[in-house]
C-alpha cells in the first residue's frame, strides 16, 4: 500500500476569515492520524441565544479507492455523496461530525475536511462550516 507521507498535496485555498487555522502539533494534536497526514486544524465560534457555540475541524489525507472513499486515514466504507462543486459530503451517523471528502485533480489522493460541532449549534454554525467548505479550491 503506498504512504500517505510520501504523497505531495496540491495547493488548494480556503476562505478562512472566519477562522482561526493552526498546524496540527499547536493544537494539541499528533501530525499523524491512523497512518494519515493531518494538514490544518480549523476553529470557529459563534454567540447563539447568549451562550457561545463552537465548531473545530481537521483537515487530513488519504488514498481514495475507485468508489472513492478513503482506504488511508478516514472512512473504508462510508458513500460519498458528490456535490456540484465535486466536494462530497459524507453521510454521517453522528449529527455533530460534518465530514467533507474532495477529492485532488491528481491521482488517487483525497483531502478529509472532518468537522465537530457543539450540541445545539444551530443553523448558524453549520452554515458557517458549509461556506468555508463551499469556498475550497484546487489551485490552478
Amino acid at each position: 500500500m503506498e504512504e500517505v507521507s510520501e504523497i505531495t498535496l496540491p495547493a488548494f485555498a480556503l476562505d478562512c476569515r472566519d477562522w482561526w487555522v493552526t498546524k496540527p502539533g499547536e493544537a494539541g494534536l499528533p501530525e499523524h492520524v491512523g497512518g494519515a497526514p493531518i494538514v490544518a486544524v480549523l476553529s470557529t465560534a459563534l454567540v447563539l441565544d447568549g451562550v457561545m457555540r463552537s465548531a473545530s475541524g481537521v483537515l487530513s489525507l488519504g488514498l481514495l479507492d475507485d468508489g472513492d472513499c478513503l482506504v488511508v486515514g478516514g472512512p473504508t466504507s462510508a458513500p460519498a455523496a458528490r456535490g456540484d462543486t465535486g466536494i462530497s459530503r459524507l453521510l454521517d451517523v453522528d449529527s455533530r461530525l460534518v465530514s467533507f471528502l474532495i477529492p485532488s485533480p491528481i491521482g488517487r489522493l483525497g483531502l478529509l475536511a472532518e468537522f465537530r460541532v457543539d450540541d445545539g449549534a444551530g443553523p448558524d454554525l453549520i452554515g458557517r462550516v458549509e461556506a468555508l467548505m463551499a469556498s475550497f479550491r484546487w489551485a490552478d
